[in-house]
């Protein structure tokens, strides 16, 4: 089983490792959709225990970018690669990169057969939608090996192609940060963001997992993901650790209870383990 943390900068890579992390992800520039900061493939070193975030939805004229992406990525060292359009994995199934990808859409793996069908074509693992249920969760890791698990961090909710900070603002947005919306039925704010790739809105709550991830890495899930966006370092080393003692310590609950003090302003909670979705 492996812990792995997304990350912001390339110079977080090392403490991340150093402080309990397996694998680190980063976000290509051109190539992901997310409010992760990107960095240039050419940036990233050369590390079996780095992974890469392109889970951008293709147009026809950006076929030639992408499979010369893939092509500069399959001579390199990377450990995964995550991916949301099919048109990635067409690509690489002939590949020895095929065994290095994870199917990441988001929220549209939601039983075992979505996962299942993925995985019977020959990569590596598949990231079971956050918006579910524990109950779900345990269904679907049940029935399928080798699945990832989001454990930790602001839950993508709702992502769009069109730039609607842009226009809802009525002027150019350039990688908006800090700008969060709210529902008028409810008091808190979700962080929303907007790149050239569209419009990502993250739920108003931090999804935490430390109740269940004994039971997470138990089970026959291979990787546990923690979702850094929105995180400084900081955080998210105090997270990588925390949740490495929660694995290893009998009774951690002293650390437990000083990191739900030092981050009471996130508004942890339990996602949508004991809630279900519209899904």
């Amino acid at each position: 089983m492996k812990l792995v943390v997304s990350v912001n900068h390339t110079e977080e890579i090392r403490p991340c490792l150093e402080n309990g992390a397996d694998e680190v992800v980063l976000a290509v520039r051109g190539h992901s959709f997310t409010a992760l900061k990107k960095t240039n493939l050419c940036d990233l070193p050369d590390d079996e225990r780095v992974g890469l975030l392109v889970n951008k939805l293709y147009f026809p004229a950006e076929m030639d970018s992408m499979h010369k992406l893939l092509d500069e990525i399959e001579n390199r060292s990377f450990s995964s690669v995550y991916f949301a359009d099919p048109a990635v994995a067409a690509y690489a199934w002939n590949k020895t990169l095929c065994r290095k990808l994870i199917y990441r859409p988001d929220t549209l793996v939601t039983s075992s057969n979505d996962a299942g069908w993925w995985m019977n074509r020959g990569i590596a693992s598949v990231t079971v939608s956050p918006l579910l249920t524990l109950e779900e969760i345990r269904k679907i890791t049940g029935h399928q090996k080798h699945l990832e698990l989001i454990i930790h961090g602001y839950t993508l909710v709702s992502a769009s192609r069109r730039k609607l900070v842009q226009a809802y603002l009525e002027r150019n947005v350039d990688e908006t940060d800090g700008l969060a919306i709210r529902e008028e039925s409810r008091d808190s704010h979700m962080p929303v963001y907007e790149t050239e790739e569209g419009t990502l809105v993250y739920s108003d709550q931090v999804q935490q997992s430390f109740a269940y991830i004994r039971e997470f890495a138990e089970s026959r899930v291979d990787r546990l993901y923690i979702e850094g966006v929105f995180m400084d370092t900081e955080e998210l080393l105090d997270t990588i650790r925390l949740y490495r003692t929660i694995l290893e310590k009998d009774h951690p609950e002293t650390e437990l209870e000083e990191y739900k003090s030092k981050y009471k302003h996130r508004n942890l909670g339990e996602g949508y383990y004991g809630e279900k979705t519209i899904l």
